[in-house]
């Protein structure tokens, strides 16, 4: 039981790293949305986010 919390614990470690990884680019593409109208970037992330996150939540719900 203590070995999965610690394993739990790394992966929800990761995944906030991860996290702020990723939001660099999310705001250099809301940027770019606009500023010069480039909306598919942003739209494109943002989707990737979610079902990513939709992942990550039924992983540990199951």
């Amino acid at each position: 039981m203590v070995v999965q919390r610690r394993k739990a614990l790394k992966e929800t470690s990761f995944g906030a790293f991860s996290f702020f990884v990723d939001a660099k680019s999310l705001l250099k593409s809301l940027e770019r949305s606009h500023t010069e109208q480039q909306h598919d970037d942003f739209y494109s992330l943002v989707a990737k986010t979610e079902k990513d996150a939709l992942k990550k939540y039924l992983s540990i719900r199951m």
